[in-house]
């Protein structure tokens, strides 16, 4: 039984302890590549390289593959066209290596991060109301000992 909503819609700040963040079209870009990426999982069955299947592995899978290159190798290999995608993201090498950064707590950052991690020190609460909710905005429930993205 869910024992209420830990935080119901919330932004994911991968980038909020680093220099390098993203600026605001860069944020928009990145939203729709990584709701794109998440939305593919589903429809396609997961990718081969998504090794950590549960939400929070989701969302660290979608986070990376949304920084990296989207060229014709990697549409390839994730089985998409270029047809209907977002527009390319130009970010700088330490952009690109923001989802290896992810806050773990205690001063200590890396490419894992648990999903009570993931809420505590990676994302920034918008509120409760879900017309507030944008796409790639992550809804999480609090059950007792197990958190859900």
């Amino acid at each position: 039984m869910r024992h209420g909503l830990l935080a119901l819609i919330c932004w994911l700040c991968c980038v909020v302890a680093h220099s390098e963040m993203l600026n605001v079209e860069q944020s928009g870009l990145f939203r729709a590549w990584f709701v794109r990426i998440a939305q593919e999982q589903l429809r396609q069955g997961p990718s081969p390289r998504w090794y950590q299947q549960d939400c929070a592995g989701l969302v660290r899978f979608a986070a990376n593959e949304t920084l990296k290159v989207h060229d014709s190798k990697w549409l390839k290999s994730n089985g998409l066209s270029s047809q209907y995608l977002p527009p390319e993201m130009t970010l700088t090498p330490e952009q690109r290596q923001l989802a290896q950064n992810w806050n773990q707590g205690n001063g200590k950052t890396g490419p894992y991060v648990t999903a009570i991690n993931l809420i505590q020190y990676n994302s920034q609460f918008i509120g409760q109301d879900i017309n507030q909710a944008l796409p790639g905005d992550m809804i999480f429930f609090d059950q007792g000992d197990a958190q859900h993205l």
